[in-house]
């Protein structure tokens, strides 16, 4: 068998490998690789001949201290003999948060996580993750929130205004090149929490369809932790079960088992470090209703897990989604249409926030049932960074100013009261997404019925245009 370590170069999004280490391949022992190396591809042949087995491998390399670059060292220092990755053995219990009592709340910081499923609505959730939610009603401290608005068609739409606080569009306008694709100067949130001594990750699990799937994205990683690379090669050359739009398998294991085996591999270091993370599972859930059940069991054990490691302690994850379902059957039933709208949002946070912050815990209670979305979500990033906002004090001053305001701000931090006033045009959702209307029935002779139903026939007439033999159709009754 053989390795070689992959670098990618983000100004042209071309992979390279280097060069191919051998090895001995021996039942029930390891091999070690060099520290520093962060992806590898292995393969195995019979002498010469064609290769039987290729595999791809990511590590969570430790990058919070400087360490030397593998692709720069000397010809001669680029790999030992032996084929090595020293694992330094941790204890869990070193890293475990300050408790309670304990906290300092001059140095005290809150990690983020977003914990996010593709395409899943609050209610399928209820539905298809069963023990999940089971596990958080009963075990952890949380708020589950009824009045989450999606604002925008897809994932991207909806996903930009949570990392930026800006619509897909402004984005464009505010940051990016007029010829060349880049978001590097983008305001994306995880640069303010780099800048506030965060480690910061990026993780999904498809590469072609990810959320920035643009070849020439980033000129260089735009995360510490950030796995796009090595997926890609995976896609190209051991994706399998391709369904709908997706890869279900990369080799030997399901496509979401890439964000969730990186999710181990960085427990020690979310367990020591303050974490801004963003995980994000689209392959099982983007095309199918009912395959959240088949996550179920993963995140039970991902949760019991954080509050094993102590992560649960020092964190406030955010289980959320983008939206419901936008395809297939259900999709076009009325439900199906209004489950598109209202994707999952939860909020887990440790036990003592709620005693060392009540006030801000109370108005997320409050906005569980007022209509919220990213925009609310990205304005509370902002406070998480700056826990002296969440001071009573400082959240009577601010609450007292956002009742003042002439018009009602578009981002409202969840540690706020969101006025019960508020419309989806104050939220900055469109009209099409909003689910704030209700449908009433109206008379076949109403001038606005007469209108829609001859809008419609004529546009079924421009659709038959091309075809001489079809004639055309005139309103006869509604």
């Amino acid at each position: 068998c053989n390795y070689s370590p992959l670098k990618h170069n983000y100004n042209i999004s071309t992979s390279k490998f280097g060069d191919v280490v051998p090895f001995k391949l021996h039942f029930n022992q390891s091999i070690e690789i060099a520290p520093e190396i962060e992806f590898i591809r292995i393969r195995c042949s019979e002498k010469h001949r064609q290769y039987f087995y290729e595999d791809y491998h990511f590590f969570a390399i430790n990058k919070t201290t400087p360490r030397t670059n593998y692709f720069a060292k000397n010809e001669k220092n680029k790999i030992n003999k032996k084929v090595t990755r020293a694992k330094k053995r941790e204890n869990p219990n070193d890293y475990l948060h300050v408790r309670d009592n304990n906290v300092n709340e001059s140095a005290q910081q809150l990690s983020i996580m977003i914990l996010g499923i593709d395409s899943v609505s609050h209610l399928n959730s209820l539905r298809y993750m069963k023990r999940t939610v089971d596990y958080i009603r009963r075990r952890l401290n949380y708020v589950e929130f009824w009045g989450f608005n999606k604002v925008g068609d897809n994932a991207y739409s909806n996903l930009i205004p949570l990392f930026t606080g800006l619509a897909a569009d402004e984005l464009k306008l505010s940051c990016m090149r007029a010829k060349k694709l880049h978001y590097t100067e983008c305001p994306f949130i995880w640069k303010r929490f780099k800048e506030a001594g965060y480690m910061t990750s990026f993780l999904e699990d498809v590469a072609r369809t990810s959320l920035f799937s643009m070849d020439t994205i980033f000129s260089h990683p735009p995360t510490d932790y950030y796995i796009r690379p090595i997926v890609m090669e995976m896609e190209n050359h051991i994706g399998y079960y391709y369904s709908v739009s997706l890869n279900l398998c990369m080799g030997g294991r399901r496509t979401i088992d890439l964000v969730l085996e990186m999710i181990h591999k960085l427990t020690p270091f979310l367990q020591k470090e303050n974490f801004f993370s963003f995980f994000w599972l689209a392959s099982m859930t983007h095309d199918f209703i009912y395959m959240p059940k088949l996550l179920d069991n993963d995140f039970v054990n991902l949760f019991e897990r954080f509050q094993e490691t102590g992560i649960l302690n020092k964190t406030i994850i955010l289980l959320t989604s983008d939206q419901g379902l936008r395809w297939g059957s259900f999709h076009r039933t009325y439900q199906g249409m209004m489950e598109e709208r209202q994707p999952l949002l939860i909020a887990i946070y440790p036990s003592w926030f709620k005693q060392r912050y009540a006030e801000a815990v109370a108005n997320l209670e409050i906005n569980a049932k007022r209509l919220t979305t990213v925009y609310d979500v990205y304005a509370t990033f902002l406070d998480i960074l700056n826990l002296h906002n969440l001071q009573p004090s400082n959240l009577k001053a601010r609450s007292k100013e956002l009742h003042d305001f002439d018009t009602i701000p578009r981002g409202i931090s969840l540690f706020l009261p969101v006025p019960e006033t508020r419309t989806c045009e104050n939220a900055g959702i469109a009209s099409h997404w909003c689910t704030c209307y209700q449908r009433t029935e109206m008379p076949t002779n109403d001038v606005r019925v007469q209108e829609a139903a001859r809008y419609v026939v004529k546009l079924i007439n421009e659709q038959l245009k091309p075809y001489p033999q079809c004639r055309v159709l005139y309103l006869n009754s509604i």
